[in-house]
C-alpha cells in the first residue's frame, strides 16, 4: 500500500477501495441480519450519500475518536489526527451536513457528537471483518 501523501490527502484509487469497503461491509451487515425489504430508492439514495462521506479515512477515525469520547472539540479531534486544523473542520461540517454528526459552540469551542448511530455500526463492522476489539 502506498504512504499517504505529505499533505494526508487519499489518492483516488485508496478513496475507491475504502467506499467499496463502506459498501461491503454495510451489505455483510445487513445480510448476516437476514433482513429482506423493498428499500425505496429514495431512502438508498441518502443512504449512498452518508456512506461516501463516510468512506474516507480521516472521517472514519473521527468516528472512532468520537465513539471513545463520546464528544470532543475540533482542537481536539485535529490534535488526534494529526491533520491542520482547517482540513479537520472541513471533514466535521462535511459529516454535520449529512447529518453522521452534530454540535454544540460554547463560546468560541465547538464540541462535536455522533448524530447517526449507523455510522459507529459501519465501524463495527470494519473491525468484526478485521478481529479488532474497541
Amino acid at each position: 500500500m502506498p504512504a499517504p501523501s505529505r499533505d494526508n490527502r487519499v489518492n483516488p484509487g485508496r478513496r475507491h477501495h475504502i467506499m467499496y469497503l463502506t459498501y461491503h461491509y454495510t451489505m455483510m451487515y445487513c445480510h448476516s441480519m437476514k433482513m429482506k425489504s423493498n428499500l425505496s430508492i429514495t431512502l438508498l439514495e441518502r443512504v449512498s450519500v452518508m456512506l461516501r462521506v463516510l468512506a474516507h479515512p480521516h472521517r472514519l477515525k473521527i468516528v472512532e475518536i468520537l465513539e471513545a469520547q463520546g464528544h470532543a472539540s475540533v482542537t481536539k479531534i485535529h490534535t488526534e489526527l494529526r491533520l491542520p486544523q482547517a482540513a479537520t473542520s472541513q471533514h466535521l461540517n462535511h459529516m454535520k451536513k449529512v447529518g453522521l454528526l452534530a454540535s454544540e459552540r460554547n463560546g468560541k469551542e465547538v464540541r462535536y457528537r455522533i448524530a447517526d448511530d449507523r455510522a459507529i455500526t459501519i465501524l463495527g463492522c470494519i473491525r468484526k471483518k478485521h478481529g479488532v476489539t474497541s
